[in-house]
C-alpha cells in the first residue's frame, strides 16, 4: 500500500498489508507473577511479539469468488490523525500507532497493489480524514478527476 498526499501528489510512505485472516504476529504464554503462600506459582498470560509471524499475515492464498479483507488504517476516538496499518503495527506501534505512518487531517490517495501468479492489480482509493471521531475517516474508490472530465466532454 502506498500513501500519497492528494493535494501536492507527494509520496508519503509504503506499507505492506496484513490480511484479516492472517495471524497477529503475537504469541501468548504463561508468565509467573508471584509465589503464593502454599508454594504454588500464580501465572498470567503474557503477550509476546514475534516478527517471524509477519510473512504469514502478509501472504495469503486467495481463492476465486471467496472475498478476503484487510485493514488499511486505524482511527481512534478524539484524535485528529489516523495511521496506516500493517503487521508491523503490532511491533513498532504504540497501540498500533506507528508515527512514520501517521496521516493528519486531510485527503490522501491510497494505492493498493495486489500481486499474484506473476500479475499485479493496482487500485486507487481516496482517503478523507476529516474529524476527531473514530469513524471520521472515509475511504472511497478514486476516480481521476481528468478521466471524469474527459468522460463528461464525450457525453456532450
Amino acid at each position: 500500500m502506498r500513501f500519497v498526499n492528494r493535494i501536492n501528489g507527494e509520496p508519503l510512505f509504503t506499507v505492506n498489508g496484513k490480511w484479516d485472516r492472517g495471524p497477529q504476529p503475537l504469541l501468548y504464554a504463561p508468565v509467573p507473577r508471584r509465589i503464593l503462600p502454599d508454594g504454588t506459582v500464580e501465572t498470567a498470560i503474557g503477550e509476546f511479539p514475534h516478527d517471524f509471524l509477519i510473512p504469514f499475515a502478509e501472504v495469503l492464498d486467495i481463492h476465486p469468488k471467496i472475498p478476503e479483507t484487510f485493514c488499511i488504517l486505524l482511527k481512534y476516538e478524539n484524535e485528529d490523525e489516523c495511521y496506516a496499518f500493517s503487521s508491523w503495527s503490532y511491533l513498532r506501534g504504540r497501540g498500533h500507532r506507528v508515527d512514520e505512518w501517521r496521516l493528519n487531517a486531510g485527503e490522501y490517495i491510497a494505492e493498493i497493489e495486489l500481486s499474484y501468479s506473476g500479475r499485479r492489480i493496482l487500485e486507487k482509493f481516496l482517503l478523507r480524514n476529516h474529524s476527531r471521531n473514530a469513524d471520521g475517516a472515509e475511504i472511497s474508490k478514486w476516480y481521476n478527476e481528468r478521466k471524469e472530465l474527459s468522460n463528461k466532454k464525450r457525453k456532450i
